[in-house]
């Protein structure tokens, strides 16, 4: 078989080739990693076909948690997969979003809200993202991905909780106490941002791992969509049916931890990559690790953390206040208007995502991140210079600003997010993407405080113009900053970038660099065997889901 590859002849002869041909016994993984897939000549996929039909079996995880070059979790079911690894986002996304909309509600509840309370809540979510970014991505580095995983989603499970259980006090003002649920909250899903990214990274074939982590990105998409959806339906049952809005708002918070109750299971019973572990292996002090990964990536950290910044001033401040800005362009002044005007900008966003998902490896990441600037910085040039005319046909106005989130979202939003998970090395991989997201949120919450200032200063043109402004410069920075690779340099320029670093560490290379050929080697005999189930839809024969649940929970990652 190994020579031959000719096809097993029986189940039993299929079951044990992979562990001759990629494993030694020491190695081997539970059977129901395993997949045995049935296909006759003639392609006929019932199950009649498995005695006259070719009995093929797929190769067993290798070193990175994958199966055929396919993450476990992903290879039986991508949409749950993407659910479970992009529960994070999703709950980002709702969580700082739905306020957007909650504080209109707040409003009509507690009279006498101010400008400060509302900063006070929002600006506190965010930079509580900024401290999880930093503290949990540096400690995922040191501690293991899994723990801090489930600690992230505990905390943002139980500030969304909290948040619908905050109640007025003279004292103890509704604001201030929302401020502290959301801080906590904010800490949680700054931790998701290097966890989520890492962990798909580092289950997933080099050939696949943008393409992943662009789809787990995704479901923030899906966060924002259901906040504003959500919202809308609860504001509809009050205007039409008389739910209290007292009850409305604390809905609007309360659905935020789902996310984190349906994903937390999985991520108990997960396990943490060999490639992480390989790396802690070698480590000798976690500072040394930091300290020579500034030193050897230090202009790759401006490009991904300084363009992060910049596109986060745009994303999230337009995104925080979409109601004001439609408000203003006379699309209706009520909180339920402003949460339809927020659905229907979320729903032309969506795209973005998946577009990102289709061409990042055609397009690449360097090309889709300065495109995605210049086109949102042309948008909001235009947005502000025609701003006089565009108030009088406001249907046009929201469409151009809808398309402001779609190419943020095919371009810097999502490449931002991917790059720092690729690009660099296990052993601070979860360090420097948590501090590019957080010099990203750290934009997000300046924009957070200042876009009203702007705005009132400024006036609604100026405000537009200043977006554009900070697009271009995005773009520009993108160019000399921003590393330009593919998932095929993967495994060759990047390869030897880590390998500079590790030597730099003190650390003896030359044995890990016959042991990547070997994986690679065996990675390139499984990838040819196998059909890639996530990106192509070859027909396939009868499948064990049975042995798919066992494998997804043995191995999430």
């Amino acid at each position: 078989y190994r020579h031959s590859r000719a096809a097993p002849a029986t189940a039993a002869d299929a079951m044990s080739v992979p562990f001759e041909m990629l494993l030694d016994s020491s190695d081997a993984p539970p059977p129901s990693q395993f997949l045995l897939n049935s296909k006759s000549s003639n392609n006929n996929n019932s199950s009649s076909s498995i005695g006259s039909g070719v009995l093929e079996a797929a190769p067993v995880s290798d070193s990175g948690g994958r199966i055929n070059g396919n993450n476990v979790l992903f290879s039986t079911s991508s949409l749950l997969g993407c659910m479970l690894m992009g529960a994070g986002f999703l709950a980002d996304a709702y969580n700082l979003f739905v306020i957007n909309i909650i504080k209109n509600v707040l409003r009509d509840v507690y009279p006498g809200q101010t400008k400060e309370d509302i900063h006070l809540v929002t600006g506190t979510a965010l930079w509580g993202a900024v401290v999880g970014q930093l503290f949990f991505g540096g400690f995922a580095d040191y501690l293991g991905r899994k723990v801090i995983f489930i600690v992230t989603m505990t905390l943002i499970t139980l500030g969304a909780i909290a948040s619908s259980l905050t109640f007025h006090s003279s004292s103890f003002t509704i604001y201030q106490q929302l401020a502290l649920c959301q801080f906590f909250l904010g800490v949680g899903i700054g931790g998701e941002y290097p966890l989520s990214a890492t962990v798909t990274s580092e289950a997933s074939a080099d050939s696949q791992k943008g393409r992943r982590m662009a789809l787990v990105f995704s479901m923030q998409g899906v966060g924002n969509l259901l906040a504003s959806l959500v919202m809308y339906v609860l504001l509809s049952i009050s205007d039409n049916h008389g739910l209290s809005k007292d009850v409305v708002w604390r809905l609007g918070f309360a659905i935020g931890a789902v996310p984190g109750i349906v994903a937390f299971y999985f991520r108990f019973v997960m396990s943490e990559s060999e490639e992480f572990k390989k790396a802690r292996s070698g480590r000798v002090s976690h500072v040394h690790n930091v300290r020579t990964a500034f030193q050897v990536y230090w202009k790759e950290l401006l490009g991904t953390a300084g363009s992060w910044f910049l596109l986060d001033i745009t994303f999230y401040g337009n995104g925080l206040f979409s109601g004001t800005i439609t408000e203003l362009m006379g699309l209706g002044s009520s909180t339920r208007s402003n949460a339809l005007n927020s659905l229907l900008v979320a729903i032309m966003a969506m795209p973005g995502y998946f577009l990102t998902v289709v061409y990042l490896e055609r397009v690449g990441r360097k090309r889709l991140q300065y495109g995605g600037f210049v086109v949102i910085g042309l948008l909001y040039i235009l947005l502000g210079s025609a701003f006089d005319g565009l108030d009088k046909v406001p249907a046009l106005f929201l469409i151009l600003y809808g398309m402001t989130f779609l190419f943020s979202n095919f371009g810097p939003n999502a490449t931002t997010y991917v790059i720092p998970g690729e690009f660099y090395p296990a052993e601070v991989r979860a360090t420097c993407h948590g501090l590019s997201a957080a010099s990203g949120k750290v934009g997000a919450a300046l924009a957070a405080n200042m876009f009203n200032e702007l705005q009132q200063s400024a006036g609604i043109r100026g405000l537009l113009g200043i977006c554009g402004a900070v697009g271009i410069i995005g773009a520009v920075w993108t160019v000399i900053f921003v590393p330009d690779y593919s998932a095929a340099s993967l495994g060759g320029i990047l390869r030897d970038r880590t390998l500079e670093y590790r030597r730099r560490l003190g650390v003896d290379v030359s044995e890990s660099v016959q042991l990547e050929d070997v994986e690679r080697r065996k990675s390139e005999v499984a990838d040819s065997n196998a059909e890639d189930s996530f990106f192509n839809n070859h027909e396939q024969g009868p499948h064990d889901t049975s042995a798919d649940s066992f494998a997804l929970i043995e191995s999430a990652t």
